[in-house]
């Protein structure tokens, strides 16, 4: 099974629609056939999301600190105990195929700027951006690469209001990665080039607006997949020019 990996708030004090869209989110990774790696609290959006994953019978793999003992979730398939936070984001990434943000405090915050550091070992990133909680964030991370501050670009960012587009992202990539990976197998060469590193920020048709920010782009891939990715590129709702 595959994994991806949530990084996401743990305060009982979540509004009802970061609620809701943890929930969204931990249907449709289990509907998918992904499991979900997770902080392993039961407390706010951590405890939101693994609810939802275990009731669309999905897989739990909670990775804990020693400090959260107490709080963890008894109904995750697995437990896995870290020595401290900077091992726990480490296992976390290592386990899965890709990472998503939901909204969170300062320890998400810490593990979005370490994702962004390390890339996630080149696995998509994305960010769930209920109510634009991500989009100062965003646009900040911009700032600092428009002026020069970062000039590092991760592999793959993604950024979203709707879980679905989030997943549909993450499972095309994955059927574009895994076609590829055939193909090499078979002819033994390397059919897969990057041919742009970029953000995105796509809207949902269901939220009746568009985002306020517009300069979040994604990487486009060329590979002998090429028709699945051309699939994919038809249904997003929103992309910039620039």
């Amino acid at each position: 099974m595959k994994y991806i990996t949530v990084f996401c708030g743990a305060s009982e004090k979540a509004p009802k629609t970061h609620r809701e869209a943890a929930k969204a989110l931990g249907r449709l990774i289990a509907d998918n056939g992904f499991g979900l790696v997770y902080g392993g609290v039961q407390q706010g959006l951590m405890g939101e999301i693994a609810e939802a994953v275990l009731k669309a019978n999905g897989r739990v793999v909670g990775v804990i600190t020693p400090n959260e003992k107490k709080y963890v979730h008894k109904g995750t398939d697995e437990i896995i105990e870290t020595q401290d936070y900077d091992e726990r984001h480490k296992k976390m990434a290592a386990l899965s195929i890709a990472t998503i943000y939901l909204p969170g405090g300062l320890g998400t915050t810490e593990s979005i700027v370490k994702g962004l550091l390390s890339g996630t070992e080149n696995k998509p990133i994305c960010f769930l951006n209920v109510d634009d909680f991500y989009t100062p964030l965003l646009a900040f991370f911009q700032s600092c690469k428009d002026i020069g501050y970062v000039e590092k670009e991760s592999s793959d960012i993604f950024c979203s209001q709707d879980a679905e587009a989030i997943v549909e992202h993450i499972l095309t990539l994955f059927r574009v990665n895994e076609a590829v990976s055939g193909q090499e197998q078979k002819e033994k060469a390397i059919a897969y080039t990057p041919v742009y590193t970029g953000m995105q920020q796509v809207s949902s048709k269901k939220y009746g607006k568009e985002p306020p920010l517009d300069t979040f782009r994604t990487i486009s891939r060329r590979t002998d997949a090429e028709q699945v990715a051309k699939s994919f590129a038809k249904k997003r709702l929103s992309i910039s020019a620039t």
